[in-house]
């Protein structure tokens, strides 16, 4: 008889499968505007993680020159940040020299160095673009008038166990086992004294970074609030279904948390 099993979150088997403001910017001469007609897409990242974000055909590029493309409409999460590492592999600053975009906030990036961007040559070839999310939430911008981009910033997700993790890393993989365990990292929402608390079904919390609050018995623990992730660690000891919860806190150390979760593995 088989001992894999398929569940809908976590799952443990004895083997193998567990379950707007402007900002206006002075270019150098002969820069150009990169333009785009990319359609909308979107994407599902870890907060805080340098992910691919778009991938997106420009136009208009001039070769040598600063080439630039503006961020439209950058919508998200209240203090939310989207910082851009590359586009098309070269890096980018903004208007401001840093690659930072803010939320509520228009920017415009720009070539760090010549052609970084891409080449009159290779304009048809669609340019990856990557970038960090700050806070966990839904986040849309337009790049050089491209369709809407979407990023889905989770405030919980599978990390570590039996096999990689996936966007959109609601699911995971892990192996049943008296001393094994997966990881999930918790993110809070970013705002000031605001904190989150994960709840586990179907087995206990080991251990957590980031000073993590774990209740007796490993049924919960309170997350700090802050900028930077929690992992948890959670036993896998038998075959079985582990669902993991993250409640947001209703407001500054409050010690109420809402009574709909804001993301489950």
């Amino acid at each position: 008889m088989s001992t894999k099993t398929t569940f809908k979150r976590i799952a443990l088997v004895a083997v193998a499968s567990l379950g707007f403001g402007v900002l206006t910017s002075v270019a150098p001469a002969n820069a150009a505007a990169l333009t785009s007609t990319t359609a909308a897409q979107s994407r599902t990242v870890l907060t805080g993680a340098s992910s691919t974000v778009a991938s997106v055909v420009f136009a208009g590029f001039e070769d040598a020159a600063a080439d630039t493309i503006a961020v439209s409409a950058p919508t998200g999460p209240t203090g939310g940040t989207i910082t851009f590492a590359t586009v098309g592999g070269g890096a980018v600053v903004t208007t401001d020299s840093a690659n930072v975009v803010t939320v509520g906030t228009a920017g415009t990036l720009r070539e760090a160095t010549n052609t970084g961007f891409g080449a009159l040559a290779d304009a048809a070839t669609a340019k990856t673009v990557v970038a960090t999310v700050s806070r966990p939430g839904t986040y849309t911008f337009t790049l050089g008038t491209s369709g809407t981009i979407t990023i889905v910033a989770r405030s919980l997700a599978y990390k570590t166990g039996d096999g990689a993790a996936v966007s959109p890393f609601s699911t995971g993989n892990g192996i049943a086992g008296p001393a094994n365990t997966v990881t999930v990292t918790g993110h809070p929402t970013g705002a000031t004294g605001v904190r989150a608390l994960v709840t586990v079904t179907g087995s206990t919390i080991s251990s957590g970074t980031n000073a993590a609050v774990i209740a007796t018995g490993g049924a919960s623990a309170v997350i700090a609030s802050g900028a930077t992730p929690t992992d948890l660690v959670i036993a896998t000891p038998a075959v079985g279904t582990i669902t993991v919860n993250l409640f947001n806190e209703t407001g500054d150390a409050t010690g109420i948390f809402g009574a709909t979760a804001a993301n489950t593995v």
